[in-house]
């Protein structure tokens, strides 16, 4: 993982910090505006576009809704704009550090997180290496018990000590581990998680109704990127359709 390239501290020089006035005409276009809103609300609730007047009604208080905002913005923008400028370039002064520091917090988690893999790799394969050597041990154990049943003399005794080794392999088999590094600053948290292997396989799973078909969710994003370059094609893939929709656009 590429790390971030260490920020360099610009100085800066100290400045006072702005003082935030309010107009008086902004103060007295919000105490307009109070006073306007609960009108604007009651037409909005009692509209109902259901004819061609009725459309043409709905226009106007669009146009009168509109103006009230162009005009809400213009009286304090002024005020607006340099606090937003102050809040942007102290945003950046946090973020800038920040950004570089998480950089490297990621670098050191993924070098963490591939070694914690290996780790759990290696578990996994001495769990089933120790799962085979215990089932061939076991069985051996099998046919020496069963040969003691008959045996007699030095021969028994030799089926006891081979039986008394197998066991001690067996204890020494299960005493084999892999020993997970521990650390004082992070932890690991292992979840079971899911990845499709072969798309056609689902969606052959989802026309057998083994699996639901809310689970193929449309990429919207990849789907208009083709629409905008070349609609007809979009239009030409089995299961989609061409619409017309309709956009409100208020006229400037």
């Amino acid at each position: 993982m590429a790390m971030t390239k260490p920020f360099q501290i610009a100085k800066i020089a100290p400045t006072k910090p702005p003082e935030v006035v309010l107009p008086p005409l902004a103060l007295k276009a919000r105490v307009e505006m109070q006073k306007r809103l609960p009108t604007l609300a009651s037409a909005v609730e009692a509209l109902t576009v259901t004819t061609p007047a009725e459309y043409q009604e709905a226009d106007g208080l669009l146009g009168m809704v509109q103006e009230a905002r162009r005009s809400w913005a213009a009286k304090f923008e002024p005020v607006i704009r340099p606090i937003r400028q102050g809040l942007d370039a102290l945003y950046a002064l946090v973020r800038e550090p920040d950004q570089v520091l998480a950089g490297y917090e990621a670098a050191i988690k993924g070098k963490q997180k591939k070694y914690k893999l290996e780790e759990a790799r290696q578990a996994r394969e001495l769990a089933d290496q120790q799962a085979a050597e215990q089932a061939r041990i076991q069985a051996e154990l099998d046919r020496v018990a069963q040969k003691a049943e008959t045996a007699t003399g030095s021969t028994k005794t030799r089926l006891q000590a081979r039986r008394e080794a197998l066991e001690a392999e067996s204890e020494q088999v299960a005493a084999e581990e892999v020993i997970p590094v521990r650390a004082a600053h992070s932890t690991t948290r292992t979840v079971k998680k899911w990845r499709v292997t072969d798309i056609k396989i689902v969606v052959a799973g989802v026309k057998a109704k083994v699996i639901p078909p809310e689970v193929l969710t449309i990429d919207t994003r990849a789907v208009e990127e083709v629409f905008k370059s070349d609609s007809e094609t979009v239009a030409s893939w089995p299961g989609f359709e061409l619409f017309d929709d309709i956009t409100i656009v208020g006229r400037r």
